[in-house]
């Protein structure tokens, strides 16, 4: 019997059973544990105090505690580094990376002054290059809950497109392009972990994905940013080779790379991103 481990809301629970439902296809009976994650304890500090992995470290204890045999997390809060004793069993194919804002208008047609909620320095740092005149503030909870804000305490909420997929949310909302606000690495995927040596034997499945995971990952790693950090990554498969859209500020809300660059293969992208080095 395999225990799969992940966060209580039901998105994580989704994305579980998901890899539940791939387990079971290759002849593993499984069970589930929700697991509260210090983020998810913690809901009234700002996501900023906390650091890297609030929604991962909990789970992936439990994991090489033997409480659980697999994590599943969404692959944007997966931080740059992990336990050496943890390996990616499973990378998904990847659900729509886009960020989106759920609410009565677009960002462009938001009347100046309105309020939009976003927890992630991130997408604040782009959304106040769009549009200076609004007003950015924390928001906290799970995505029933920030969407519950709109119109009480938020003109709208800034989300993960693919969270509303996967929960079948079917509300108003504008996904932004990757020219205007470039995605987490990683947003999109669901991905397992397991304790190394043990994972089941998935390696097959989805290659593509696993290679851009892994870019996305690198870039991250190479650059020394983690998943808190106000950087946006996307690579996207164009032909033979990829294109690469990044974006990253510093703490003064000033943007100090950005780019969309096309690279035909990981020696290509080092030599991109050995360049960026040269600047942060």
């Amino acid at each position: 019997m395999l225990k799969i481990g992940a966060r209580g809301s039901n998105l994580s629970r989704i994305q579980a059973e998901t890899v539940g439902s791939l387990m079971q296809k290759y002849g593993y009976d499984v069970e589930y544990r929700w697991i509260s994650s210090f983020g998810d304890m913690d809901q009234k500090s700002p996501l900023s105090s906390f650091g890297e992995g609030i929604f991962v470290n909990t789970i992936n204890e439990e994991l090489l505690r033997g409480g659980i045999d697999i994590a599943v997390h969404s692959g944007k809060d997966i931080p740059g580094t992990y336990s050496n004793d943890l390996e990616v069993a499973y990378v998904s194919q990847r659900g729509d990376p886009r960020d989106t804002l759920v609410s009565s208008s677009s960002i462009h047609e938001t009347p100046k002054g309105g309020k939009v909620g976003t927890s992630s320095s991130r997408r604040r740092m782009q959304l106040q290059d769009l549009r200076q005149d609004l007003v950015f503030s924390e928001i906290r909870g799970n995505i029933e809950t920030r969407i519950s804000k709109i119109g009480s305490e938020f003109h709208g909420v800034v989300l993960a497109k693919v969270a509303l997929d996967r929960l079948k949310i079917r509300i108003e909302n504008y996904p932004f392009s990757y020219q205007e606000m470039v995605p987490a690495p990683n947003q999109g995927f669901i991905v397992a972990m397991c304790r190394r040596g043990e994972s089941p034997d998935l390696t097959a499945i989805d290659r593509e994905s696993r290679e851009v995971f892994n870019m996305e990952r690198f870039c991250m790693n190479y650059l020394g940013f983690g998943c808190s950090q106000p950087l946006g990554i996307i690579v996207e498969r164009r032909g033979r080779g990829f294109m690469l859209s990044i974006r990253h500020y510093k703490e003064n809300g000033i943007r100090d790379i950005d780019d969309k660059i096309g690279f035909s293969d990981q020696d290509d992208l080092l030599s991109i991103l050995s360049n960026y080095k040269e600047i942060i």
